[in-house]
């Protein structure tokens, strides 16, 4: 575990500059670890363990101490992509190009294919599996 209590371990940089600190959980795992978020110029600059969480005391393992560089790549998706036939407005399609989609039409999407196959295939065609915080 990566001590930080104290908020002396991190991914800390010399003279970086914080706005404001927010706790939060961790999204990794199941366990939620409470996190100090610090936010410079609207994007999270810095990650600690909050020691006022009550099970993970401030302690934290290496993957949160990461999350700046994670949440801050430039090939990161943000929106909803689907395969389209030539543009945004046409129909779906299972080899083409990745459009990007209002969130209406993608969940419009996911829940109209969840109901074809739980009709042409049963329920137990369906599964979820998600981390017990299922975030990221």
């Amino acid at each position: 575990m990566a001590k930080s209590r104290d908020g002396s371990r991190g991914n800390r940089t010399a003279g970086e500059k914080i706005d404001s600190w927010h706790d939060t959980f961790c999204p990794y795992c199941g366990v939620g670890c409470g996190l100090r978020v610090g936010v410079h110029n609207g994007k999270v600059a810095k990650v600690r363990g909050n020691p006022d969480h009550p099970s993970s005391l401030g302690d934290l393992c290496l993957k949160p101490i990461h999350l700046p560089g994670a949440l801050d790549t430039p090939d990161r998706i943000r929106e909803p992509l689907m395969r389209m036939n030539g543009s945004r407005s046409g129909e779906h399609a299972v080899k083409g190009a990745f459009h990007s989609v209002t969130w209406e039409k993608a969940t419009t999407y996911i829940a109209a294919s969840l109901k074809r196959i739980v009709r042409d295939h049963g329920p137990d065609a369906v599964a979820f599996y998600g981390s017990g915080q299922f975030t990221t």
